[in-house]
């Protein structure tokens, strides 16, 4: 079955100075309601003294939902944007379609210079991030390790329509970070908008400031001429007769000093959440697989051999099938954990170390993955 992907944000949390009664009282909150899976505003209270009162939170926002928020952005003034989870989601014509898709997932993806966990449908029950109605809690999950930055991948039914999803979402806490963590793809995305197959003129180099850096409907070419002008005079973009590719390059070069990641309502409407996904795909996740062979000469202490017999062969499968069931790994994440963990508790005891501690400390991880 051809499967589409679409991309979202799922739960992005504001914090704001003002009294929560006193914004709920000034937005539309049934219209924005109507526009979410869901909107909420309550007070917000945390055990570190912080200047915010109110938490305004809403999932699955159309647009229509956004512009009405940004519209009155003032009865939330000044705010932050404190959580973002950015979603891509495959539909499937049957939940263990989507379930299968995760599990194939699971056995491969990590975070760069991070590991992860596996969590079954049962142990999700009992972790309270996981208590949640809008997942399946009978099947594997999976995140990564880190407590503001991470990403986590499940089967779900979907919040609009209930048909079953393969969802993998990367969740950003903290305003700071938010930023950070966006800023190359907003550049990323600003600067392939730029037109340098064409000329460059004052009409186009407004037509851009307008339609891409503002995200703002196509004025006429006159007074994208005139906005043009007063962008170039403003940051000293010149119109070279000469070379017209150079003033696209002031321009990239314009981008890359002031283009900023997300910080308002406004940056959210024009962010592209798939050239994120993108980015942070190449930049941060690793795929890779456990090589069962490499694992299976390293727990028989045959490393130095080439060739085996059959019955070998089977003796280092067993060994293998007894290693990762007997310590619930399922992934290169959840080895990576476990020879972290055991290095750690090694190092930590007293008394003399067996042959399996000096074997387990003279080994990496990383030596039984294969990157796919």
């Amino acid at each position: 079955m051809e499967t589409r992907t679409v991309y979202g944000f799922d739960q992005i949390i504001l914090y704001s100075n003002q009294h929560f009664t006193q914004i709920r009282n000034s937005l539309p909150v049934e219209i924005l309601k109507a526009e979410s899976y869901k909107f909420d505003i309550e007070s917000f209270r945390t055990k570190k003294k912080s200047k915010y009162q109110s938490a305004i939170t809403f999932s699955a926002p159309t647009d229509a939902f956004l512009d009405t928020l940004n519209q009155h952005e003032e009865c939330f003034w000044p705010y932050c944007v404190g959580k973002v989870e950015f979603a891509k989601d495959t539909p499937y014509e049957t939940k263990q379609e989507a379930v299968n898709a995760v599990d194939e997932t699971l056995k491969t993806i990590r975070k760069k210079y991070s590991a992860g966990s596996i969590f079954d449908g049962f142990e999700s029950k009992l972790l309270p991030y996981e208590k949640r109605v809008d997942k399946y809690l009978d099947v594997d999950s999976g995140r990564s390790d880190g407590e503001k930055f991470y990403y986590d991948v499940y089967a779900r039914p979907s919040k609009t329509n209930g048909k079953p999803l393969y969802h993998f979402e990367w969740r950003i806490l903290g305003a700071g970070l938010i930023a950070k963590r966006t800023e190359p793809s907003v550049k990323n995305y600003l600067k392939a908008r730029i037109p340098k197959d064409e000329k460059f003129t004052y009409e186009r180099l407004g037509r851009w400031f307008t339609e891409v850096w503002n995200n703002k409907a196509p004025e006429s070419d006159d007074m994208n001429q005139l906005i043009g002008e007063q962008f170039a005079s403003s940051c000293g973009i010149d119109l070279d007769l000469d070379n017209p590719l150079s003033s696209w390059e002031h321009l990239e070069a314009w981008v890359n000093t002031n283009a900023k990641g997300i910080r308002t309502i406004s940056d959210l409407i024009m962010f592209d959440i798939r050239t994120l996904m993108d980015d942070m795909e190449d930049k941060y996740l690793r795929y890779e697989r456990i090589d069962t062979d490499k694992l299976g000469k390293w727990l028989c202490d045959w490393t130095r051999r080439r060739k085996f017999t059959e019955d070998e062969k089977f003796e280092m499968d067993l060994s293998v099938n007894h290693f990762l069931t007997g310590n619930d790994i399922r992934s290169p994440g959840q080895l990576i954990s476990w020879f972290k963990a055991e290095k750690k508790r090694i190092r930590s005891k007293a008394g003399r170390r067996t042959a399996w501690d000096e074997k387990i400390l003279k080994r990496n991880a990383s030596w039984f993955l294969v990157k796919i």
